[in-house]
């Protein structure tokens, strides 16, 4: 599902995509820190996903995760996942948001 999406609209990955966020390398990204972010709730797990990038063919999400309890500043982890990750209604939420960041273009 995002796979092809960033084949189709995603940034080609470039030297600012490993200073932004540390990906040494990719086939393609979407930059949602650059372009207004999304953030996601799972129960009591709070996620303000940075980017999504096509890596040797599977996708890797990053983000920075917390809980409610916990305070972003001091207990937020940088943290990846695969697209298996996620269930159906927060990967339409991450691809919708890619398609309004890129082709709108």
């Amino acid at each position: 599902m995002l796979a092809e999406l960033l084949k189709r609209v995603g940034e080609p990955y470039c030297e600012r995509h490993l200073q932004d966020f540390g990906i040494e390398s990719a086939d393609y990204v979407a930059d949602f820190y650059n372009n207004g972010g999304l953030e996601l709730r799972h129960n009591n797990l709070n996620m303000a996903i940075q980017y999504v990038a096509l890596v040797d063919g599977r996708v890797e999400i990053g983000m920075w995760a917390w809980y409610d309890n916990e305070d972003f500043d001091e207990d937020a982890t940088f943290e990846t996942y695969e697209e298996d990750d996620f269930s159906g209604g927060e990967l339409q939420r991450i691809y919708n948001t890619i398609k309004a960041i890129y082709e709108a273009k």
